[in-house]
């Protein structure tokens, strides 16, 4: 895949939104599977200079190689930070991992494996080589590692930091975020704490509920600014 092929239309971007929407890409599969997705983000906004849409194709292809190769059930976490200068995402998964042979190799076209890689799934394919281009093209790294087959995997990407820009007061939508309090309620948990995940994501302060009872009980004591509430719970409308 040459560079000249790729054109990114560049821009500060903010990293929570890209990793928000990279999560929402695969939140069927997730759920088709039953896997246990969390979140950790101890950093404020991250903002870095790139293609939205890039980016968000880079972060959505590893989380699917992630689902794809953890059984159902399985555990997938998504850090977000922020150190030295530069911004991490980080997927890592308890899947079925990656060989001591294959690790140096993962970025390469077509990359396939009898050892830790069902070939019926069909290797990884040209997706991981895409990731790697498109990252380095936007000044980062991106990196691979297992503690052996059955040990799971984890991928991280590493992009330059910059300063925060300063937006135009003049211009639409430039009036900084009010972070609010969301309470989610949903007897479907999977849909609850998607939509939680996000919330917090993207900078507020969400927390989920599953019934009428404890909906009750977690806005009393969590004071929502808003509440997100389905109307088909069970018991109580």
């Amino acid at each position: 895949l040459a560079e000249a092929a790729i054109e990114l239309r560049q821009a500060p971007v903010e990293l929570s939104s890209v990793v928000a929407e990279a999560m929402e890409s695969v939140q069927p599969q997730m759920r088709e599977k039953r896997h246990k997705v969390f979140l950790v983000s101890g950093s404020g906004p991250l903002w870095v200079r790139g293609d939205h849409a890039r980016l968000v194709q880079c972060v959505g292809n590893i989380l699917t190689n992630s689902v794809k190769y953890t059984d159902p059930g399985g555990q997938i976490t998504v850090e977000l930070r922020g150190d030295d200068g530069a911004a991490t995402i980080a997927v890592s998964d308890n899947g079925v991992g990656i060989a001591p042979d294959l690790v140096s190799q993962i970025f390469g076209l077509f990359v396939q494996s009898d050892q830790s890689l069902d070939r019926s799934q069909g290797g990884l394919g040209i997706g991981l080589s895409v990731v790697q281009r498109l990252v380095e093209m936007h000044g980062g790294e991106v990196s691979a590692s297992s503690d052996g087959p059955g040990k799971g995997a984890r991928f991280e990407i590493r992009l330059p930091l910059i300063e925060q820009p300063q937006l135009d007061a003049e211009q639409p939508g430039a009036h900084p975020m009010r972070v609010k309090r969301v309470l989610v309620v949903d007897d479907n948990a999977d849909a609850a704490n998607s939509l939680t995940m996000i919330l917090n994501l993207t900078g507020h302060q969400a927390e989920s509920a599953y019934d009428p009872k404890e909906a009750l009980e977690r806005a009393a004591e969590f004071d929502p600014d808003v509440i997100l509430l389905d109307i088909g719970l069970p018991g109580m409308d």
